[in-house]
């Protein structure tokens, strides 16, 4: 297999699984809420939030170095991660305005998913402008 395909497989990889951490990380700190709100233990609620907060951003900067420094820009996966991103952080919009999706809030701006999809957007766009100014570059023209 293309060693360029390889890497924009586990770029597209890398980011549902980032995603799916999100989404496990933020039914954990719900969890410990609960658990919370049951025995007044609130410094259990901080460390959940820490923990994952902690781990959601290193594989978020993980991701940013991997699809940035080691792969060449790809199109298709940089807007691939714009989709998806900005797809995830409007959804509460497009759900309420569009009958046919199942409207819930349950991506509302306190979760770990909208901090995760905003990032994954980010690096999304930014490798989109790596490409285009290498395709500047490339004609001469600067």
């Amino acid at each position: 297999m293309n060693s360029a395909i390889t890497r924009s497989l586990t770029s597209l990889i890398s980011m549902v699984f980032i995603i799916g951490a999100a989404a496990g990380a933020d039914r954990w700190v719900h969890l410990v809420e609960a658990q919370a709100a049951m025995t007044f233990a609130a410094m259990s609620v901080w460390w959940a939030l820490t923990i994952s907060r902690l781990l959601l951003t290193s594989l978020c900067v993980i991701l940013f170095w991997f699809v940035v420094c080691k792969n060449a820009p790809d199109n298709l996966v940089s807007l691939l991660f714009v989709i998806v991103g900005l797809s995830l952080i409007f959804y509460n919009l497009l759900a309420y305005y569009l009958p046919g999706l199942n409207f819930s809030r349950t991506l509302v701006p306190q979760n770990l998913i909208i901090t995760v999809s905003a990032f994954v957007a980010a690096t999304g766009a930014f490798n989109l402008l790596r490409a285009i100014g290498a395709l500047i570059n490339s004609d001469g023209t600067e």
